[in-house]
Formats: structure tokens, sequence, C-alpha cells
């Protein structure tokens, strides 16, 4: 080899030595930056004329796992939906209360039965009256409370499916614009590694937040699909989602709250994992389902607490009554079956009956009859009408006398109600669920209006006392409400069951922590999965400082061996032209 063919080979060597050192730098540089896979500077050689020199180098990425990188982005969704999941429900349990706890709607009610247990051993005193009430009210208080706090996370879930789908937008035109730059390197003869990275950076993000399929076409170009829709192809798509600024329980998917839109086609259905899809499940499912089975609840144990009161009477009775049944008209049909009778009595501060009637519902066919009977039968002591609301009322028209009532053999309509309860002329509290459940405002305003006895049905003893002071039929049978079981409908992820008050709320605190420690377990488990498959892959393609120190060491070594090579050459080139000289 010639001095010139020497000294142009070990210029290559050098430049590509030194090349390869700046290369190496920059891996332990980058060591600790997400996403960073390890670099080597690949060189091609090539030797013309007996003179070998470097033809083409480029900075590649080594070792790296396409496998690796799909099962890192599975991961990740699965484990995003679990722990997105587990946050919500956690939080939620813990509002919720714990069955042992002294502030959940389980102890509420052991409360309220307690009490209910204490007044019937003595109905007649007010201050247990006042405490029941004020029990009752703890526990409707509750109840409201949960239905808006299911209601807050639901519109949080929401807000957060808003927010997410502009981080997903943001993360698809990042990777649509590295697309770009990768096409444009490629056509340059540059290096693409460095945005190969950060797009798989981009892309493990966005698997965060929904589950995608994806490809690197023969291009080079990142191809991200959703619920089979293109997400990202030749363009970055656009998700559109508008959360809504009110909720609660009426307010569902589909319908009030849109869809989630991608190029016009509702995905909102199609998401199986990631950050958005638990969001939707917690929105759309999860809290429905706790609502639903909070409602179930508060309709049993308002259903069950109205019938009793409905059937009782106080001593002093009401001097009033008004129905929650609203709607009515005159005209309305009082619905079949219909037949028994029912008693309507007025009574003293005592209890002793001042008038009373007997009415069969089979010559009742509608509500104007019935208003017409009752103030036909009961002229100048009981005056019965329709409200603003279209419910009935009935008003007590002498001062010191109130209004009693017996159910006696009465029944009205399919479900086999009395008079006083099908009108709900007397109930504890009313309301369509657990979210507007509240004490009727009757006793609210009058704890010694709480019904504890029974109006005698029969024939009055000669005394004409209807109702006694110490009567405790009713409270005795009100605290056996909660321990006594009954029909429950399939609500939420409940089956229908038959199952006392008391067991069903248990259930329902205990579901939601067994729902909650679940999702922890399989976040847990998939998290544990992912940090495998990230390990998996660091070791794979991520940079060891150790190595690359190591590598540095020794290309140092060549780098002073390729000056010192050159140097000898230069010698020998001056003694050459000295020789020649």
């Amino acid at each position: 080899m010639s001095l010139t063919g020497a000294l142009y080979s070990t210029l290559a060597g050098l430049q590509n030595t030194e090349g390869r050192i700046s290369v190496l730098s920059t891996n332990v540089n980058n060591a600790d930056t997400p996403g960073y896979t390890r670099k080597e500077l690949e060189s091609q050689f090539t030797t013309i004329n007996g003179i070998t020199g470097v033809t083409k180098s480029s900075i590649e990425t080594v070792n790296f796992d396409p496998y690796l990188l799909e099962s890192l982005v599975q991961d990740t969704s699965v484990a995003s939906y679990f722990d997105t999941i587990n946050q919500y429900l956690s939080d939620f349990s813990r509002d919720q209360g714990s069955v042992e706890g002294g502030n959940s709607v389980s102890a509420f009610a052991a409360d309220l039965m307690t009490a209910i247990e204490r007044l019937s051993v003595t109905p007649e005193d007010s201050s247990l009256k006042s405490l029941v009430i004020g029990e009752a009210d703890r526990l409707a208080t509750e109840m409201r409370r949960l239905s808006r706090t299911i209601q807050e996370y639901r519109l949080l879930a929401d807000q957060g499916i808003e927010s997410a789908v502009v981080e997903i937008n943001d993360i698809t035109a990042k990777i649509n614009d590295l697309n770009k730059r990768i096409t444009v390197d490629s056509g340059l003869g540059n290096s693409t590694a460095t945005f190969e990275d950060e797009r798989r950076v981009e892309l493990e993000k966005l698997s965060s937040l929904v589950d995608v399929d994806y490809f690197i076409n023969d291009n080079n170009q990142l191809q991200i699909y959703l619920s089979g829709r293109p997400l990202v192809d030749n363009r970055a798509r656009v998700i559109e989602y508008t959360a809504v600024t009110n909720l609660d329980k009426n307010v569902l998917y589909p319908g009030p709250i849109g869809p989630i839109d991608l190029d016009g086609f509702d995905i909102t259905t199609l998401l199986q994992n990631g950050e958005v899809a638990g969001l939707v499940d917690v929105r759309d499912t999860l809290m429905v389902e706790e609502q639903a089975k909070l409602d179930e609840f508060a309709n049993v144990l308002m259903r069950e607490m109205n019938a009793l009161l409905n059937s009782g009477a106080s001593v002093p009775p009401p001097t009033s009554m008004e129905g929650s049944l609203e709607g009515l008209a005159i005209g309305d049909a009082i619905p079949a079956p219909r037949f028994g009778t029912f008693r309507i009595a007025t009574t003293d501060g005592n209890g002793f009956v001042q008038n009373s009637f007997d009415f069969d519902l089979s010559t009742i066919p509608t509500v104007g009859v019935l208003i017409t009977q009752i103030n036909t039968n009961l002229a100048g002591d009981i005056t019965a009408s329709l409200g603003t609301d279209g419910q009935l009322i009935l008003t007590a028209d002498n001062a010191g006398e109130g209004i009693s009532i017996a159910a006696q053999n009465g029944v009205i309509g399919p479900d086999a109600v009395g008079f006083s309860d099908y009108f709900g002329l007397n109930n504890m509290s009313d309301g369509t669920g657990a979210d507007d459940i509240f004490l009727s405002q009757y006793l609210s305003d009058n704890p010694e209006l709480l019904a504890t006895g029974r109006l005698i049905g029969g024939p009055l003893p000669p005394s004409n006392q209807g109702v006694f002071v110490g009567d405790s039929s009713l409270a005795s049978e009100m605290q056996d409400v909660f321990i006594t079981n009954y029909s429950f409908n399939a609500a939420g992820n409940f089956a229908a069951q038959t199952e006392s008050l008391s067991r069903y709320i248990d259930k329902i605190i205990g579901d939601t922590s067994y729902r909650a420690n679940n999702a922890a377990v399989n976040r847990d488990i998939n998290q544990s999965l992912l940090e495998q498959t990230k390990t998996s892959l660091e070791n794979l393609s991520g940079v060891n400082v150790d190595e690359e120190m190591a590598n540095l060491i020794d290309l140092e070594a060549k780098y002073e061996a390729s000056a010192t090579m050159i140097a000898t050459i230069q010698e020998l080139f001056d003694t050459l032209i000295a020789a020649v000289r």
C-alpha cells in the first residue's frame, strides 16, 4: 500500500472512530431519557484502487424488538384501564364508609332501627318520636349525599374523557408530524433513529389513553387504528367530544351525553382498554349501577315504611293530610281491583272518635266520586279536595280535632294497597329514589304526628276511643322493616333477590369495596406485566452505561492508535521529501 493510501485509510478509520465516540457519548448522556434506545454508528467501507474509505455512515437503533413494543403498548392500555377503574371505585368506597363504621348508610339505618325499637317500648314519649324522625332524616340525607357523590364522579369522569380526547388529538398530531420528518430525513439519507424514538414515546402515551392497533408500513410511517378505524394514516384524524355541564341519574349515554366521535363514527362503546375506556365504564356503567342499587334500597324502604305509616294513626292526630300522589283529576279512575272498606274518622287530642264513616271501595270508581262521598258522609267534620298539584287533601273542619284512617280490608289496584297508602296521605318519606328521598314535611314540622298505633277498624268501644296513646303495635312493626325479607328488583349488577333491608345495604357497601379491590388486583397484575415488558425492552435496546463506558475506553485507544499511525505516516512523508530534495 502506498503512503497516500495508508493515510486515507487511517483517516477514514479515525473519522469513523470519532463518530462512534460521539454516538456513545450521546448514549451515555441520554441513558435516563424516557424512550431513548441505544444507538450505534453504522458505516459502510469501500476499497477503490487499493484505498479503503467510508462511503456512508448513519446512526441506527440496535437490538430493537418490535414484538416487545407491541406487548408494551397492549400492557400499557390494560394497566391504565384498571388503574382508572380502581381510582374511582376506591374513592367512592371510602365515601360510602364501611359496614362496621358509624358514618355509612348501613350505620344510619341501624341507628334508625335502634331509635324505633326504643319508641316501641314508650310510644307516648315525644322525645323518642323526635329521635326517630331525626334518624330517618339523617338516613335520607345520607342517601341523597351518596347520590350526589355518584353523579359528581360521573361528571368528573365525563370531564376526564373530554380532557383525554384533547390529549389524544395532540399526540396524534405529533405522531403525524414525526412521520413527515422521518420521510424527509429518509429522503435526504439522514438517520431517523431519534425521530423514531420520539414516535414510540408518543405511541406509548397514546396507548395509556386508548387501546390502539398499529403497524409501520414500507415507508417507515406509523399507521394507527382505533376501534377498527384509522386514527393516523396519511394524516392525523381528529376525535371530537364535548362534556356535559350538568349531570344527574337521568343524564345518560346515549342521549343527553353525546358520542365520542371519530370521523363521524361513534366509538364510545367500542373502546376496550386505556384510560378513556375506564372513564366511559365509570360514567355509563359502574356509577350508574351504584345509583340503581341505592335507588332500589331507597324505594323498598319507602314502600314498606310508607305502607306501615299509612295503616296507622297518631295521638294527637294531624289536622290535615296531603297525599303524595300528584296529577289527579276529578274524572280519574281509581284502579281495579278495588274492593273492601276503609274508615275515616275525626279524633281529638286523646284519640277519642268524634265522627267516622266506613267507605266501600267498590262504590268509588273515580277520584270525583271519592271526594263527593267523603264530603257528603263526613260533612262538617272533614273536607276533601284536590290541591294545586292534583293531590288529594283531607282537612279537619273543627278546632281540636284531627284525622285518623283505618285501612280495614280495603285494597286498591294490582299491588293491593290500602286507601291511605295509595294516595300517600300519611307517608314517612317521598321521592323517586335515593337522589330525591325526603322526609315528609308534616313529620319534619311536628314529630308528634308520627303514628305508633292504629285506629280501630271494627266496632268502637263504649268509650269511643279509637286510637290509644300507649299503642305501640305500629312501632313494633316498623322496627321489623329492616330485618324482614322483601323482594328486590334487579338493580345495577345485583340480580333480583329476596333480602332484608339491613342485609341489602350491607351488600351494596361490600360489593363496592369488592369491585374496587378487584380492580386494584387487576391493576397490580397488569402493572407488573407492564414493568416486566419495559424491563425486557430496556435490557434489549436500552443504554447500559457501564458497557458504553467500556466501549468508549476501547474506542479512545483505537483513536489514539490511528492518531499515532497518522503521525508515523507524516514522518515517513517528511523522510521521503527530504530524500528527494
